[in-house]
């Protein structure tokens, strides 16, 4: 693997994940290596320490050159320079490493290294400085002899890149250190200066950023449980790494809604034929208030957790297995106009119902139907466009008047009993029930109002006959 650091710690250099190192790199028993094939060395220009003249018996390593211009097959011995001083040694990464190798050795295609003492040996094991690659001309070579990994310098940054525009890979465990403002440790944070950028070329980009893999058997797989067909299986026709998810930022990507253009950052997975892309969730750019959504993606949520909305006594929603349904709770929710209070259970609807003061509050402030229930069923049916039910005979179902009543001026028990009042806070002192089989009674007056009206009564021939009361107060009747 290539590893790339910006500030301290430990560092891998194989997929062992073998820790060659000591010490952090600030202690005495620090190292810093990079092992690795060395090609073409024509950025080389300083490695400092002693030098070491005469060929060498030691073995070959597998340390080569790529180019045409080494072609000394002697020993080589190489001075060293002091470190470009233009730049502060505090901000060069791998300044606090103690000199350089001070020799390189051995024939073309093979080399040894010497730091300074009677010890020669294949493997450097101290540090290695290359200045001098400013350009991808004179880039540091290290690889085989057709693919090779780059490293220069230009005004940007630190380039690296492969000499055939192959893919850089990391073959074991790997990690960015931000140093953002160059202090020890990292102390500031710019976002003008992140960590790791990913950079596309084209403005519209339609590409997968980061690619994400999984190496599967060949065969039948299971669903997981983050799906509607759990239990069920994909299959996988041949083994190997699969792509399985992608994270990408576009801007102009086809789209088969009606606007023709887009801006995301998406999250993207594959169908079961592990090939066709789907966006699950992406995240738009370029607005004061950025749309989260799901396209082409259903939401659930598993192992009965809850949906919060807010901060302290939120909203929140959770499915109660138990119940078979989705629970409320926390704050009062609302849908429009209609209120749902979950923690005394009452409903407001309408303008003014915000803060119900029954477990059903309708209110209207226009012209029109306030409630409205309406059957639909065949004449003759059993059922009743509502009821109303009560534990007792003399439990109050309904009851009306004005909103200032303090006592509402009527009312109806569960037996069917009327009452009346003054209204105010007044009580109610008029009646009509039934108070037997076949019989309505009062305990007050019934009076009629209008001349020649009155009570009807049907004789034993069948004629009816209404009783009247004549100017003088003598009763009669009246056929009707």
């Amino acid at each position: 693997m290539w590893l790339w650091r910006g500030s301290g710690g430990r560092r891998h250099t194989g997929p062992t994940d073998e820790d060659r190192g000591s010490g952090p790199p600030d202690r005495p028993g620090g190292r810093r290596a990079f092992l690795a094939g060395v090609g073409a060395f024509g950025g080389l220009l300083a490695l400092t320490g002693n030098r070491r003249a005469g060929a060498q018996t030691t073995t070959p390593t597998a340390l080569e050159t790529a180019t045409s211009t080494t072609t000394s097959t002697t020993t080589s011995t190489t001075t060293s320079t002091a470190p470009d001083t233009t730049v502060p040694a505090a901000t060069v990464p791998g300044s606090e490493l103690p000199p350089a190798a001070s020799a390189i050795s051995g024939p073309a295609g093979s080399a040894t290294f010497h730091r300074g003492d009677e010890t020669w040996s294949n493997e450097l094991t101290g540090g290695l400085r290359i200045t001098g690659a400013t350009g991808r001309s004179s880039a540091f070579e290290a690889g085989g002899p057709t693919r090779r990994l780059q490293a220069w310098a230009d005004d940007g940054g630190v380039v690296v890149g492969s000499t055939d525009g192959a893919p850089l890979r990391l073959v074991a465990q790997s990690r960015w250190d931000s140093d953002d403002d160059g202090a020890p440790g990292g102390t500031g944070f710019s976002i003008n200066r992140p960590a790791t950028v990913w950079r596309q070329t084209a403005e519209d980009h339609k590409g997968a950023m980061i690619e994400f893999q999984q190496y599967l058997d060949a065969g039948p797989h299971p669903y997981g449980i983050a799906c509607d067909n759990a239990g069920g299986t994909f299959n996988v026709e041949r083994a190997g790494y699969k792509r399985v998810g992608w994270i990408l930022a576009h801007y102009d990507s086809p789209t088969d809604e009606a606007r023709p253009v887009h801006q995301h950052l998406n999250f993207e997975t594959c169908k079961a034929d592990l090939s066709t892309l789907i966006t699950r969730f992406q995240i738009s750019w370029g607005e004061d208030v950025a749309l989260c959504s799901f396209p082409n993606s259903n939401v659930r949520i598993f192992d009965n957790r809850e949906l919060r909305f807010g901060a302290g006594d939120a909203a929140r929603l959770r499915y109660a297995p138990a119940e078979g349904r989705l629970a409320v709770s926390g704050r009062p929710w609302q849908f429009g106009s209609t209120v749902v209070d979950p923690a005394t259970g009452r409903v407001g609807v309408g303008t003014g119902a915000a803060a119900p003061s029954a477990q059903l509050h309708v209110q209207r402030a226009t012209d029109g139907n306030t409630v409205l229930i309406r059957s639909t069923a065949p004449a003759g049916g059993s059922g009743a466009a509502a009821v109303l039910e009560a534990q007792g005979v003399r439990s109050r179902l309904l009851a009306g008047g004005l909103q200032s009543d303090a006592i509402k001026r009527w009312s109806v028990d569960a037996a069917g009993r009327i009452e009346w009042g003054p209204g105010g806070g007044g009580a109610r002192d008029t009646n009509l029930y039934r108070h037997s089989a076949h019989t309505l009674a009062t305990d007050d007056d019934l009076r009629f109002d209008r001349a020649g009206r009155g009570p009807i009564v049907r004789s034993p021939n069948g004629t009816a006959f209404r009783i009247v009361v004549a100017d003088d107060g003598a009763l009669g009747t009246v056929p009707v």
